[in-house]
Formats: C-alpha cells, sequence, structure tokens
C-alpha cells in the first residue's frame, strides 16, 4: 500500500494497459486495481452484498 500512495503523490500519469477482456495489466494495472479497492473500501458501506446493489450516487463518487 505503501508504493500505491507514493505513486498517487507523484502526480504523474500512468499508462494502463489491458488485457483481451478489458482488464488491467503489469504493475500499473496492480496499482490500478489497488486503488479502486481502496476507493470502494472507504465510500461503499459494508452491507451491500452486490455491486448492482450500490446506489448510482454512490458509484458516482467513485
Amino acid at each position: 500500500m505503501k508504493e500505491l500512495i507514493i505513486k498517487r503523490n507523484d502526480n504523474k500519469k500512468e499508462v494502463v494497459t489491458y488485457n483481451e477482456w478489458g482488464q488491467p495489466t503489469g504493475d500499473e494495472g496492480k496499482y490500478l486495481t489497488s486503488f479502486c479497492g481502496l476507493m470502494v473500501h472507504r465510500k461503499i458501506p459494508i452491507n451491500i452484498d452486490n455491486w448492482t446493489l450500490v446506489p448510482t450516487d454512490l458509484k458516482d463518487e467513485l
């Protein structure tokens, strides 16, 4: 997680590559996935079991 914070503080744009299924790959993909997971963990209540049940306004905040 420390690496993710350092990358975020650099204010550099990273190029993320994706595979044929649209999944991020490589080190940049790993950081993107970690960041997205962190944001979801902070914004979405734990009692919501399914992404489709998340209210649109919460999704828009992400």
